[in-house]
């Protein structure tokens, strides 16, 4: 089952950010944790605006799931999203982006011959469009991510 991705409005704050501020050393790189854990985070530009991708992908009953997620799923954003980098364009790419990963993992072999896929994920991808200091949180499952802004005396706010 996918769940619409949920979107927590613009990520504004004066002065700067110290989130995107360290974004700038960023490339692309990808870790596996655990066997069935995998996160990515990338650098995006689109349509000449800059885009931060985090992806946490915690797998179950195997790795084929979360290693899919995190190869694949933010190249199927990008696709979807067609090159628009608003808010509600991402957001949209986000749900179909889940869903063919969605029928991709289903779809995937089992094990053994014969034997059908039983691995699977939770899936958390963040967005941050740093020229439009907007975020998108998209989530399926029992994922979540928590909002955090330095100096702020809230411990974080549930925001995907």
């Amino acid at each position: 089952m996918v769940a619409a991705p949920s979107m927590a409005g613009s990520g504004r704050s004066a002065g700067g950010s110290a989130a995107l501020q360290w974004t700038a050393q960023i490339a692309a790189w990808t870790i596996h944790l655990k066997g069935e854990d995998c996160f990515k985070v990338e650098r995006l530009l689109m349509k000449e605006e800059r885009l931060l991708v985090a992806v946490v992908a915690d797998g179950h009953g195997g790795q084929k799931a979360s290693k899919y997620c995190s190869e694949k799923i933010i190249h199927h954003m990008e696709e979807f999203a067609q090159g628009n980098p608003s808010m509600e364009s991402l957001s949209e790419a986000c749900t179909q982006a889940f869903r063919k990963a969605h029928a991709v993992i289903c779809a995937l072999p089992g094990p053994r011959p014969g034997t059908v896929n039983t691995a699977g994920t939770t899936l958390t991808m963040v967005i941050i469009n740093e020229d439009r200091r907007e975020l998108v949180v998209a989530n399926v499952g029992d994922s979540a991510a928590i909002c955090y802004s330095p100096g702020e005396s809230k411990h974080g706010e549930y925001c995907g």
